[in-house]
């Protein structure tokens, strides 16, 4: 999920702003990145779901693999934190960046654009 909501958002706006280089920040980018970092998280949650602990299918293979004569045919029957799983994070820490950024932009354009619409004279006491 986090690769189908912030790959594609990702990709969409760095072709985006390829094409366009004057365009808009939308205001839909932060919410998404902090959504894909949130879906990057929930990954995480399997080391703690049945998939890892006490799997019986683990339990099946060892057993068909003892009675084909692998006895030293062993896996393992829970998971822990590895290389993925500190990608897994890193990835979120990266999320959680990117939607800091695109939320910090958005507001710059604001207050750039909230400059450029002042109505007033530049030097006081001249009226055009």
């Amino acid at each position: 999920m986090a690769i189908i909501f912030g790959g594609v958002f990702l990709f969409a706006n760095l072709i985006s702003a390829c094409v366009s280089p004057l365009r808009k920040t939308s205001k839909l980018e932060a919410p998404i990145f902090v959504l894909s970092a949130l879906f990057q998280g929930l990954s995480l949650l399997l080391l703690n779901s049945a998939l890892c602990n006490d799997n019986t299918l683990i339990a099946q293979l060892q057993q068909d693999a003892a009675n084909l004569g692998n006895n030293g045919l062993e896996f393992s029957d829970s998971c822990s934190i590895s290389t993925g799983a500190n990608c897994t994070i890193a990835a979120m820490v990266f999320w959680l960046v990117a939607a800091i950024t695109s939320r910090q932009g958005v507001v710059t354009e604001k207050l750039e654009e909230e400059r450029s619409e002042t109505t007033e004279p530049l030097i006081p006491g001249e009226n055009l």
